[in-house]
């Protein structure tokens, strides 16, 4: 929860507006905010644990989209953990796996329409619709 309030405390600082509001409770509370008055405070007592991390987005491809069964997972640039779930086409779960990604990666999965959701990390996730026909 800290890490998000830091990420809000950077993205959203005081306009105006807060200010006001701040000192119109102040003279009522006889007690300033202090984190509307030093932008800095929250940055020093709480946040410099947590610094911002740019987020990178990695473009994911399957093929061959439809299969006869067996299709490759392709995430240029990127190599880490993955968490695959695979669902039905009703969008029931049925399966969950933890894998490490370090090159192109092959999957089998027998005839139907799947939904295959990949999270690279917790900013980075990707759906896709799979037919699959061995016909």
């Amino acid at each position: 929860m800290i890490p998000d309030l830091c990420s809000w405390h950077r993205s959203d600082k005081a306009d105006s507006a807060e200010i006001n509001r701040s000192l119109t409770i102040a003279r009522i509370q006889s007690d300033v905010n202090p984190f509307i008055f030093d932008p800095s405070l929250a940055e020093r007592c709480f946040c410099a644990p947590y610094p911002d991390i740019p987020t990178k987005s990695y473009s994911v491809n399957i093929y061959p989209n439809p299969s006869k069964g067996l299709f490759y997972i392709d995430i240029p640039n990127y190599k880490g953990p993955i968490i695959m779930k695979i669902s039905d086409q009703s969008g029931k779960h049925l399966e969950t796996h933890h894998l490490m990604y370090s090159g192109l990666m092959s999957w089998r999965l027998v005839d139907g329409v799947w939904q295959i959701y990949l999270e690279l990390n917790e900013y980075s996730t990707r759906t896709f619709i799979m037919l699959i026909q061995n016909r």
